[in-house]
């Protein structure tokens, strides 16, 4: 993905927490939407900070144009960076602790089985009854 033009529309500075709101827009050529960390590396250079210290929050893309508005936070540290931002990234592929699908409990089918035999034993004297 090559950017044509990455313009800073605004730069705030939160000094209670440590860090710089860049807000900017985003021209690029290409029918994807450039990938997050692409875009890190980007905001990383014009604001002469390191690429760690770069959190990208938001990529809001045009619909129909090749155009996004970006907001992005440059932390002072790392401390403050994992002290402020969760890390809520998960390892795709296997889920710890769910079920997977295929597999049902076994508590429910012992009691689903124990209720037909009583039914059944209910219907073979009112057969006889009837002979």
């Amino acid at each position: 993905m090559r950017f044509l033009k990455l313009d800073i529309t605004n730069k705030e500075e939160q000094k209670l927490l440590s860090r710089l709101k860049v807000e900017g827009k985003l021209k690029f050529e290409g029918s994807a939407t450039p990938s997050g960390d692409s875009v890190k590396e980007a905001i990383a250079k014009n604001i002469g900070k390191d690429v760690k210290l770069v959190v990208v929050k938001n990529i809001y893309t045009k619909y129909g144009s090749s155009s996004a508005d970006v907001l992005a936070y440059a932390y002072d540290d790392e401390k403050k960076l994992k002290e402020l931002e969760e890390v809520n990234k998960k390892p795709k592929g296997k889920k710890e602790g769910a079920p997977k699908e295929g597999a049902k409990p076994e508590a429910p089918k012992e009691e689903a089985v124990k209720p037909k035999p009583a039914e059944e034993k209910k219907e073979e004297p009112k057969e006889e009854e009837k002979k």
